[in-house]
């Protein structure tokens, strides 16, 4: 709402009187608030100390790219503005650069005694809730609900020497259709010595049609200890959705005093989603790395757990570095299976951002 409250009006060509804005939310069919438009009355709630008040703001008629198959784009048209389509030719798809943009970073920085530096822009945020844990909890988010095409987010921990955090995100990221070029999500994470990061971010969720090109890089001291998931489900398991022409490029990279120790690039397109034989009919999958000094060690514990899993998963260790993998036909079962992996690893409860109902 500050940045609606800090805006001084648009004006129309050729006259002097500010055009009205106005945005609303409204309930999507994927649970995701959007943004609205309408021509009711121009007010909105705002929120104090003594309960809801309601403050008059500017409104405006924009289009806006709806996140479900069938949902079409609209727009109405608040003369004497020209609607974002050629007249006469109907409701075509807007012009992409009347689209706007997603753009956010959110830089936190640890040390051994806690919050040393935050910084954040635009729909990315970083916050740290109050936990019972000895160690800071670090939580990202993105306001805008989800990442289409042109969106560009940044995220930062950097761990200072001998400090330890949990962090990862707020919820499942969602991959929305996209019509103009990728999405981008870049993801640094910085190690200093001694230092200790479960990196435990939640799944991206793809939808028909997404781009989406995500880079995680993290770069760890020698002695530095580090544990990572990375989930991602094909579609809306409950509405049926199969995913035909989705795009996703996914780049991970582990460092170690600067060399290379553990590259992954995951490359998804509509030719190797419509090969029955590339995934076997799997809808999730994730992989779990742990990297620093006798990770070899909790092997055998990891591979018992995973033997009792309702899904296909294996382990394997060497050189410092353990990774895990997992696949399977339904979410529901992967994110048990993986939760009780990272249990196992961690010997602590999940974050409570998880909701988490395994404990074992």
């Amino acid at each position: 709402f500050g940045q609606i409250k800090r805006h001084q009006g648009a004006r129309e060509p050729g006259g002097d009187h500010a055009i009205p804005i106005r945005c609303g939310l409204r309930a999507g069919n994927d649970g995701r608030h959007q943004i609205g438009h309408d021509d009711r009355a121009p007010e909105m709630a705002a929120f104090g100390g003594d309960g809801a008040q309601h403050v008059a703001i500017a409104q405006m008629q924009v289009p806006v790219i709806g996140t479900a198959d069938r949902e079409a784009v609209h727009a109405s048209r608040t003369s004497p503005l020209a609607p974002p389509w050629p007249e006469g030719q109907g409701a075509r798809m807007p012009d992409t650069s009347l689209m706007q943009r997603v753009r956010g970073e959110a830089h936190v920085t640890l040390g051994r005694h806690g919050l040393r530096d935050l910084r954040q822009a635009g729909s990315a945020k970083a916050i740290l809730p109050r936990t019972d844990a000895p160690e800071p909890e670090v939580v990202f988010l993105n306001t805008a609900g989800g990442i289409t095409s042109g969106d560009r987010l940044d995220y930062m921990l950097t761990l200072g020497s001998g400090a330890r955090a949990t962090a990862g995100t707020q919820t499942a990221e969602r991959a929305y259709r996209a019509t103009d070029g990728p999405g981008r999500v870049v993801t640094t994470l910085k190690l200093g010595a001694g230092a200790h990061l479960d990196w435990l971010p939640q799944e991206i969720i793809a939808f028909e049609g997404c781009d989406l090109s995500r880079i995680t890089q993290v770069e760890m001291a020698g002695d530095a200890t580090y544990l990572g998931v990375d989930t991602v489900v094909l579609g809306r398991e409950a509405h049926g959705e199969t995913l035909r022409a989705a795009r996703l490029d996914d780049l991970r990279r582990i460092t170690r005093d600067g060399v290379p120790l553990h590259i992954e690039h995951l490359t998804l397109g509509p030719d190797m989603l419509n090969d029955p034989a590339c995934l076997g009919g799997a809808r999730a999958m994730a992989t779990l790395v742990m990297a620093g000094p006798a990770v070899s060690d909790a092997l055998g514990p990891l591979r018992a757990v995973l033997s009792a899993q309702d899904v296909t998963a294996h382990a394997s260790a060497w050189d410092g570095r353990l990774v895990a993998r997992f696949l399977s036909r339904h979410p529901a079962p992967l994110r048990r299976a993986l939760v009780s992996a990272i249990l196992t690893l961690r010997g602590r409860p999940m974050p409570r951002v998880w909701q988490c109902e395994v404990t074992t």
